[in-house]
């Protein structure tokens, strides 16, 4: 996460519009300029930019890394960033990655970049998908203030992850990243899905994330709760596990769009989930 602590003069709603029915991408403007589309992703640890864009800024790379994605490993640029901004919220002098988009890029072409929690993290946030906007809130604040009432489930932040407990039928309670880059719940398949989840008739697909595309099975989830919240309709998909995935402390992948909203204070280890 960045050393720099984020700006937000009171609650910043920031419009957004969807696609593919469940990526909610938001306007995002980088060192005073744009703003650009951007998807807003938790289950990405860094803000990434198209390297076009980055080009287009100027930006000087500062190394290279290698990711550990559910397609493998990717190799991504280095480069800092002094301001990214979404709306009236900002955040100086930010790492971001360089590359490894193509394959948002690929459902939505103008898409330039993908917020990452390195972002969120400076913030209260929620994103709500019953509007398409994003909105960002001071720290103090433990739930949107337009959705009172709602019970609050404990999460964990866990090496930038933000882990929810999740249970369901022939499962112990899993911890499952909230990933709101992916529409379906991912279970990795040696973490334990549960008794016999794919009797019902298995189904391969190819589950595209916002870097790459690779094999799963649809599998059948019942009785899915969310902290002690009973989530409904839920659609699940088996991956296999891959040995880049082992230091990974999550058993799967929620979808932040399986709610009308989610609401997230990762200082005080909170999260608000609104069903559908």
């Amino acid at each position: 996460m960045s050393n720099f602590s984020g700006t937000t003069p009171a609650i910043t709603t920031v419009s957004g519009r969807m696609v593919a029915g469940y990526l909610l991408v938001a306007p995002i403007s980088v060192n005073g300029r744009g703003p650009w589309d951007f998807v807003v992703d938790t289950g990405t640890n860094q803000t990434v930019l198209d390297p076009a864009l980055a080009k287009e800024l100027g930006l000087a790379t500062a190394g290279r890394v290698t990711l550990n994605t559910l397609a493998g490993q990717q190799r991504a640029l280095l480069a800092w960033t002094d301001l990214i901004s979404a709306g009236e919220a900002s955040v100086q002098k930010l790492e971001v990655l360089v590359g490894g988009i193509d394959a948002v890029r690929g459902l939505d072409g103008r898409v330039r970049g993908v917020l990452g929690l390195d972002f969120l993290y400076h913030f209260a946030f929620s994103l709500d998908y019953e509007h398409t906007r994003l909105r960002l809130f001071p720290l103090d604040l433990l739930a949107d203030p337009e959705e009172s009432g709602l019970a609050s489930v404990d999460v964990q932040l866990v090496d930038g992850r933000l882990l929810v407990p999740c249970e369901w039928q022939g499962a112990a309670k899993r911890l499952l990243a909230l990933d709101s880059g992916i529409a379906d719940v991912l279970l990795f398949a040696e973490r334990g899905a549960g008794a016999s989840p794919t009797k019902s008739g298995a189904v391969r697909q190819m589950l595209v994330s916002n870097s790459a595309a690779t094999e799963v099975v649809r599998i059948a989830l019942t009785d899915f709760l969310v902290g002690k919240q009973r989530v409904h309709g839920v659609r699940g998909l088996l991956l296999a596990r891959t040995g880049e995935m082992t230091a990974l402390h999550e058993d799967g992948l929620l979808p932040a769009s399986l709610f009308r909203s989610v609401f997230v204070n990762l200082h005080a280890q909170i999260a608000v989930f609104k069903e559908k």
